[in-house]
């Protein structure tokens, strides 16, 4: 009898092979987990239909399996998500019906298959009130920190790598910067809408960040010198006027290097011997940006490019680890290409730029790898907003590859010198935790830019547990009454950790975790 084999859905950039559980993207392996990649499936199977939550329980626990099946279904979509890329407010694949199910609306190449499984949200009371934990889409918030270890070269057959959350605190963190040799990333956070960005050191690893700037001016584009000793940055001053400073990278007092109308949030760059900074600036209000060099010193200003026309804007400069090359981006509206500048002694301009790869979207930072012969960059497929990362060797005519580790909504790489690391900011939907007291207004409670959801109080009151994914997994978290000095309990270097719940004399707490398609 014939072997009927089950067929291979595509849809956008994707293809889902259902005999053996693959999804690609443009021919790159997407690591997906069992009950994610079960949802899809089934969404594929029903395209166009309604899946229930009620069909998706069903598909994924037999009868009688006790589960916090709500929780467990919002991360589930929540990784499905992720990995295509997919935003719930703006959908191109998975349509939302709240408290419903979810839809597959985006065009497929291949038939339905069978039949098969989705189930709804929760609040939970306090003692001294009521913590809700809010799913879905709340707020998008930056993380500037997800860090991963990179094998020298980044080469094509690399090993799997993991990214892992390098900080995770509200409000915006972008536009990361490693130290030389790695250990350290700077970048720019603003907790809220209407406060200002500042800078902001942190080891990687445990621990809190240091804050470097204070003041009411927007503090943005931390640059690390090549002795690890000064951290360059842009403060705004009221457009069009902003100043480049370089501060200790412990603080301490703060020096002006120039003043002018530079374009901060496509970054600066340091030269390789610490003497040059390279930015992006406005030399009048009619010219569009052009690439300058200022001396560290005495902030004496070197042009190094001259855009062709008013609508052509020259930003994001990176100097070659050994000096001879700038790379930086030259866009016309959101049509960008990655353009190369020959250096002659002195960082001195020799001949014109080169173009080394003209792509049709915009591009949101690049930056070299360690050994100066490739290139990553992030680059935009679908809007404005889905940003992915790419390398591509420093060679015209390469074809880049799209580096799926990183997930969508990336931007801003960096890579260290030495210490084989990346960061990248990643924009992100996440839920929270919010607390709700009688006569007063809710507010977030130990929220962070990840995912928080299953809060309990101690029976004493003093104590809330809950569980998170800011450290990478979801883990079991306990803090403080008020929602301060949160400290991860659980451990787990795979799957997720939830439902805490506390033993009556609280002493213990219990929880479940789901680890190789088991819970």
């Amino acid at each position: 009898m014939a072997e009927t084999r089950r067929p291979v859905y595509r849809f956008g950039s994707f293809e889902l092979e259902t005999e053996s559980g693959e999804l690609r993207k443009q021919g790159t392996r997407i690591k997906l987990q069992d009950q994610p990649l079960q949802i899809l499936v089934l969404l594929l199977e029903h395209a166009g239909e309604v899946v229930t939550r009620e069909q998706i329980q069903n598909k994924l626990w037999p009868p009688g399996t006790y589960v916090d099946y709500d929780n467990a279904i919002n991360s589930a979509m929540r990784k499905l998500r992720e990995a295509l890329g997919d935003d719930s407010g703006n959908p191109r694949f998975i349509e939302t019906f709240a408290r419903r199910g979810y839809r597959f609306i985006g065009a497929i190449e291949a038939p339905p298959l069978p039949e098969q499984a989705p189930a709804a949200p929760a609040a939970r009371k306090s003692r001294r009130g009521l913590i809700a934990g809010v799913c879905g889409a709340i707020v998008v918030l930056a993380a500037a920190g997800a860090w991963l270890l990179l094998q020298p070269r980044l080469e094509t057959k690399a090993v799997p790598l993991r990214p892992m959350p390098l900080t995770a605190a509200s409000g915006w963190e972008f536009q990361p910067s490693l130290s030389p040799d790695g250990n350290q990333v700077a970048y720019a956070w603003r907790e809220g809408e209407d406060v200002s960005s500042h800078i902001y050191v942190k080891v990687i690893g445990e621990g809190k960040p240091l804050r470097l700037t204070t003041g009411p001016q927007s503090d943005e584009c931390p640059a690390w010198s090549p002795d690890g000793r000064t951290i360059a940055f842009v403060r705004f001053l009221g457009a069009p006027t902003s100043r480049i400073y370089v501060v200790p990278v412990l603080g301490g007092a703060e020096r002006q290097v120039a003043e002018g109308a530079f374009g901060c949030v496509t970054g600066i760059a340091w030269s390789p011997d610490g003497r040059f900074l390279a930015v992006a600036e406005n030399a009048s209000q009619s010219d569009s940006l052009s690439l300058s060099l200022v001396r560290v010193e005495n902030g004496d200003r070197l042009v190094l490019t001259k855009p062709p026309d008013a609508k052509t804007a020259d930003t994001d400069p990176v100097f070659s680890p050994n000096g001879r090359l700038l790379l930086f981006t030259r866009c016309v509206a959101s049509h960008c290409g990655l353009y190369l500048l020959d250096l002659a002694a002195g960082y001195q301009p020799a001949g014109g730029p080169r173009l080394l790869r003209q792509d049709s979207g915009d591009i949101a930072g690049a930056t070299w790898t360690a050994n100066g012969r490739e290139v990553v960059y992030a680059l935009t497929e679908y809007g404005p907003t889905n940003f992915h990362l790419v390398r591509v060797r420093a060679e015209a005519g390469s074809q880049p590859q799209w580096l799926a580790f990183a997930g969508e909504r990336t931007s801003r790489p960096a890579i260290a010198p030495r210490g084989n690391r990346l960061a990248y900011a990643q924009d992100r939907w996440d839920s929270d935790i919010w607390q709700v007291q009688p006569g007063e207004r809710p507010r977030s409670f130990v929220s962070s830019t990840r995912l928080e959801y299953a809060p309990q109080y101690s029976p004493d009151g003093k104590h809330v547990a809950f569980s998170s994914d800011r450290s990478g997994f979801q883990q079991i978290w306990v803090c403080d009454g008020d929602g301060g000095n949160p400290v991860q309990l659980t451990h787990f270097d795979a799957g997720a950790s939830g439902t805490p719940r506390w033993s009556p004399d609280g002493r213990w707490i219990a929880f479940d975790h789901h680890e190789k398609e088991r819970w």
